[in-house]
């Protein structure tokens, strides 16, 4: 049967370059932080260390992370967050879209068994109006499976 999903572990607005080489080039998280008028969770340019510190940086990028007070919160909570967030700001999202950069809400969800996301239309709509693309993940997790197996 089915069972609920967990709150997403990670639900984040992302900001990075698109394949296009070019746009790769040209991503630059103060820009993206300026037309948003939010600050980033975590940004990076070209050529910065990656989290390993191992490489560099292919291209930039630009993440806000959801308030903490919204992380146990349902799916469609948090998605309404977004959109009441970005709605005055759809002018700055189509902007950074013309500039090839991918604009999205990413969302990482985590379920013990096979998992129903259910959003009503509005907020369907109210995603799509603001030109987002919204990625949803889901990972299948056991309590008793072996994290080191």
């Amino acid at each position: 049967g089915n069972s609920p999903v967990r709150p997403p572990q990670r639900n984040d607005l992302n900001q990075t370059a698109s394949t296009n080489p070019g746009a790769v080039q040209k991503l630059v998280p103060p820009s993206v932080t300026q037309l948003l008028r939010l600050r980033p969770s975590l940004s990076w340019q070209k050529g910065d260390p990656n989290f390993l510190g191992t490489n560099t940086r292919v291209s930039g990028g630009w993440k806000r992370a959801l308030p903490q007070s919204l992380e146990a919160k349902e799916l469609h909570v948090q998605l309404g967050y977004w959109c009441r967030l970005l709605e005055g700001r759809k002018q700055a999202i189509r902007t950074l879209a013309k500039r090839e950069e991918l604009c999205a809400l990413d969302c990482l969800g985590i379920s013990e068994n096979t998992a129903s996301i259910i959003l009503l239309p509005s907020l369907q709509l109210a995603v799509a109006k603001l030109g987002l693309e919204l990625r949803l993940s889901f990972w299948a997790h056991s309590e008793g499976r072996r994290r080191d197996a």
